[in-house]
C-alpha cells in the first residue's frame, strides 16, 4: 500500500475528521453546562444570572 492509499483509507475511515470535529464540540459544550451549573461565578463572569441564588 502506497502512503497515498493509505491517507484515503484513513481519510475514509474516520469520514474526514468529522466524527472527531462533532465529538469535540459535545464534549466543550457539555463541559461549559456543567461549568454554569456548579460554579455560579462562572454565570455571573459571562452574564448569565437566571436562577442565580446567592
Amino acid at each position: 500500500m502506497h502512503l497515498g492509499e493509505a491517507q484515503r483509507d484513513m481519510r475514509r475511515a474516520y469520514v474526514n475528521g468529522g466524527v472527531g470535529i462533532f465529538a469535540s464540540g459535545l464534549v466543550w459544550t457539555l463541559s461549559g453546562l456543567v461549568t454554569m451549573n456548579i460554579n455560579p461565578r462562572a454565570r455571573k463572569t459571562i452574564g448569565y444570572s437566571a436562577s442565580i441564588s446567592a
